[in-house]
């Protein structure tokens, strides 16, 4: 759920998880993803060939262009809805794939991670605003 939408409804206190990678992120993985293509340039087959000029999602096509304008919009929207949340876990792998979901336990782990890494700002959250007065203990909401 969007975070302006939490605190809207009257989240005092936000705690996201945000999937999406950030630019500088990506930007790691095509590198190395074209260090990798270099070092595989050297087989290059008729299949590889093919692959490039006729398969519409081959990285430069047009679905690939358009899957990544999708994308950059999506990682700015999430971006910035981030920054309104009081913690934010960014569990990422480089492996993952949207599809991928027969990886379960790996996606699963990396947020195990990420929490773990975060840890004492999941907990000072948590702990925050402690007081004795039921009226203000009534209204507080916690949203994660």
């Amino acid at each position: 759920m969007p975070v302006n939408v939490l605190r809207e409804a009257g989240a005092r206190r936000v705690l996201a998880v945000n999937v999406l990678p950030t630019t500088a992120y990506l930007n790691c993985i095509r590198e190395r993803r074209r260090e990798i293509e270099n070092e595989q340039q050297k087989h290059r087959s008729l299949a590889a060939f093919l692959n490039r000029h006729f398969n519409y999602f081959a990285p430069g096509n047009l679905l690939d262009i358009m899957n990544r304008a999708v994308q950059g919009g999506q990682m700015r929207v999430a971006e910035i809805a981030s920054r309104e949340a009081d913690v934010v876990l960014r569990p990422l792998t480089i492996e993952g794939q949207w599809h991928a979901f027969d990886r379960s336990e790996m996606f699963i782990e990396a947020g195990r991670r990420a929490a773990l890494e975060q840890l004492d700002k999941i907990k000072a959250l948590v702990e925050g605003d402690k007081d004795d007065n039921p009226v203000t203990k009534k209204s507080m909401v916690l949203a994660a």
